[in-house]
């Protein structure tokens, strides 16, 4: 009789067990809309304040993925030179590929690569009186590079809302350059880094929708 109950306690715990696993499952993550307001700061080798704007996000968290397009307006700074001095205001739009390197629903660590577009608008001041300044113009290039942000959305706050930490570098081609042209002569008077380093610190939500 013993070894009868015996045998049917256990069929029942492992008719149980898969029951149970199942039930441990984490449940499907839900997509999220991630945006975000920052202060941003570009470095370029040049300009001696690094470029500080606005920098906005938009994008989806779709679990282990997100996908967001980031827009930096930075600006203006002025590079000073001997004879002629520069001032130029940046602006960058990136679209970026992010994975979860870690997500525990208060702190999360997207990390991915981003490509995108980076333009100068610029006038110059010449101190040097033979010389004449330039109306305003305007030049451009490629990017593409990596991307990290660390992001702490409080669970007193629901997860809602929350800070953020953003990393990254652009290689950009062509890199810009700053030139004197005194008749026949050209002369380079500065070259921005080939990689610029950028970084941003704001405020972020999520929303389930």
């Amino acid at each position: 009789m013993r070894a009868a109950v015996r045998s049917l306690v256990l069929a029942l715990a492992l008719v149980g067990l898969p029951t149970m696993a199942l039930a441990q499952e984490a449940a499907p993550r839900r997509v999220a809309v991630l945006a975000s307001l920052d202060v941003g700061f570009a470095f370029d080798g040049l300009s001696p304040n690094a470029q500080p704007g606005a920098l906005a996000r938009i994008g989806a968290d779709l679990g282990d993925v997100e996908l967001t397009l980031e827009a930096h307006g930075g600006g203006p700074d002025t590079i000073d030179t001997p004879r002629v001095a520069y001032h130029v205001a940046r602006g960058a739009i990136r679209l970026e590929a992010l994975l979860e390197a870690f997500d525990d629903g208060e702190w999360r660590i997207p990390l991915g690569v981003a490509v995108g577009l980076s333009g100068w608008a610029r006038l110059s001041t010449p101190h040097d009186p033979t010389l004449d300044g330039t109306s305003g113009a305007t030049s451009g290039g490629f990017t593409a590079g990596l991307v990290g942000r660390v992001q702490w959305l409080p669970r007193a706050l629901g997860g809602v809302i929350g800070i953020e930490i953003g990393l990254g570098a652009d290689v950009v081609v062509p890199e810009p350059r700053f030139v004197l042209v005194d008749g026949a002569t050209t002369t380079v008077l500065g070259v921005l880094w080939p990689v610029s380093p950028h970084v941003s610190a704001g405020i972020v939500v999520r929303a389930f929708p």
